[in-house]
């Protein structure tokens, strides 16, 4: 189904949402509409996904090149596992602050992030499909645009 994904993001992003969500889909035409899959994909297609073009590259993260959609759920968990304030993502993450500060400690400690994140290319901006955790713990720890990070991005 997915002949342009790189095995990296397939093994990476893709395996473990099956495992954990399911994958109801039998062709690139089905809709993942009423699915966890539009979430998932950043609300593209099968198709749409099926047709990304996809690259790593090693990029400064700032809040100027993210998706707001990405920039708000970093703001979101930050909130949450640094300031306390209980936010939707506490019910719809599992382990949610557990994940979060396992990133924080390892940042500190390696000075990157512990594996490549995963974005796609929006008309605003980049928006992470896989990686939420490291990139909040990156921005909470104020190391965002210092750190260089790999990113596979996928694009039309």
């Amino acid at each position: 189904m997915f002949l342009n994904v790189p095995s990296e993001v397939f093994e990476a992003f893709l395996v473990p949402l099956i495992g954990d969500v399911g994958w109801p889909f039998h062709t690139i035409h089905d809709s993942t509409r009423g699915t966890a899959w539009i979430r998932l994909l950043g609300e593209l297609s099968l198709k749409e996904f099926s047709n990304l073009r996809w690259n790593i590259y090693t990029l400064s993260l700032n809040k100027d090149i993210l998706d707001p959609v990405s920039y708000g759920d970093i703001q979101l968990l930050i909130r949450d596992h640094v300031q306390g304030i209980e936010t939707p993502l506490r019910r719809y993450v599992m382990n949610s602050k557990t994940r979060f500060l396992w990133h924080v400690k390892y940042i500190q400690g390696a000075g990157r992030l512990v594996a490549p994140i995963i974005m796609v290319v929006t008309f605003n901006g980049l928006r992470i499909l896989d990686g939420i955790h490291r990139t909040a713990a990156l921005f909470a720890l104020g190391f965002h645009g210092k750190i260089p990070i790999k990113a596979w991005i996928g694009s039309f």
